[in-house]
């Protein structure tokens, strides 16, 4: 059973790690302002008009009232080092912010060469350092899998900048270890894609419980048919109710 298949009952997948995610992708950030020029099927955050997008959310009345009461301007940065970016996807799982941003900064702490590690470098470290990290069995074999696998040049990272987002979560859950939402965060914290509906994410399903003052816990296909009218701005419109909670 892949990490991801917890996610359902792990309280990681609330807006604790969510917001690790962000925090992260906020500091590299702030450390590299080149804007690259990205060719995709699905739309970027960063070539999007943010007020036609919200214009386009409003037509929910429900994102209205999430987008008039979050204090926050809508604000997703993305984590550069698409590495990186997946590699602290996977750090995350099953995690609370706070434990998941320890165990990250000890990763990082094994290493040189600023400002991370290349795979070739993963590869080169004993399982047992990493585990010292405070990262599990199962996610010491999952960062060492997709290292080996990046460093092979059975999966280049540079090219996913052209690929779908169905492409792109295909070639990353083949490997043990990466689910759906795992794919779905590189999606959005690597890549900045704009129409992305992690549908797995028990914070996202939690906030839909709550705005939508539903009785239960909502199914992945309820999701699905609430967000329909958010495309294709569903990315953003997952953020809110992120930050809502």
């Amino acid at each position: 059973m892949c990490i991801d298949c917890c996610r359902h009952t792990a309280s990681y997948c609330h807006h604790v790690g969510i917001h690790c995610l962000l925090h992260i992708a906020q500091a590299s950030e702030h450390k590299n302002n080149l804007v690259q020029q990205w060719q995709c099927y699905n739309k970027l955050l960063h070539t999007i008009n943010i007020a036609e997008a919200l214009k386009h959310l409003r037509s929910d009345p429900v994102i209205a009232e999430i987008i008039d009461n979050v204090p926050q301007k809508f604000a997703m940065r993305i984590i550069r080092n698409k590495y990186r970016a997946l590699v602290e996807a996977i750090i995350t799982q099953q995690l609370s912010g706070h434990s998941a941003s320890a165990i990250s900064n000890r990763f990082k702490e094994l290493y040189d060469a600023p400002p991370y590690p290349k795979p070739a470098d993963v590869l080169a470290t004993p399982d047992a350092m990493l585990k010292k990290t405070g990262l599990s069995v199962r996610k010491v074999e999952c960062i060492k899998e997709i290292s080996q696998r990046i460093n092979d040049r059975q999966i280049k990272l540079e090219n996913t900048n052209k690929m779908s987002d169905m492409a792109i979560c295909d070639m990353l859950t083949e490997t043990k270890g990466i689910g759906r939402w795992t794919a779905e965060m590189f999606l959005i914290f690597g890549l900045g894609r704009t129409d992305v509906l992690p549908v797995g994410d028990l914070g996202l399903r939690k906030g839909v419980r709550i705005f939508y003052n539903l009785q239960e816990m909502p199914s992945e296909e309820t999701v699905e048919k609430i967000a329909e009218k958010w495309r294709p701005y569903r990315t953003i419109a997952t953020w809110y109710i992120w930050k809502a909670q």
